[in-house]
């Protein structure tokens, strides 16, 4: 019986830190033109990251547009910072509240990382 409870218990451990986001979004930003979203994030894992897919949405009252989906094609190594810079394709100047939205994470082991549907791993920033 105790054997089963220490199973349970791990499981129960094992199912919680898989289900945290392996990164941590750190900014989302525009350059002083708006021609570049700036994207800086924290690999918080013990593990390597191969890449890492965002999506950066513009939070607004009364809709949520999407601005771009990115993928940072770069080894990140463990608890280790990446700031990635792309280019603002859609050339539209949002302002207002900013969504970062980490959609995979992809580690050199070839293992993936995806957020659950009700936990999404996400910040936000208002844009002047």
């Amino acid at each position: 019986m105790r054997c089963c409870f220490i199973a349970f218990l791990a499981c129960l451990i094992g199912a919680n830190a898989a289900a945290q986001c392996p990164i941590q979004p750190r900014q989302v930003s525009f350059d002083r033109v708006r021609s570049s979203i700036i994207i800086r994030y924290y690999n918080s894992t013990t593990r390597a990251i191969r890449d890492v897919q965002f999506s950066v949405t513009n939070e607004d009252v009364s809709q949520r547009t999407v601005l771009g989906e990115f993928r940072a094609n770069n080894i990140v190594r463990p608890r280790q910072e990446q700031t990635v810079v792309f280019p603002n394709v859609s050339g539209t100047a949002f302002g207002g509240n900013i969504a970062l939205e980490v959609v995979r994470v992809s580690f050199v082991d070839r293992s993936l990382w995806t957020p659950d549907h009700d936990k999404p791993c996400k910040i936000q920033s208002v844009q002047p």
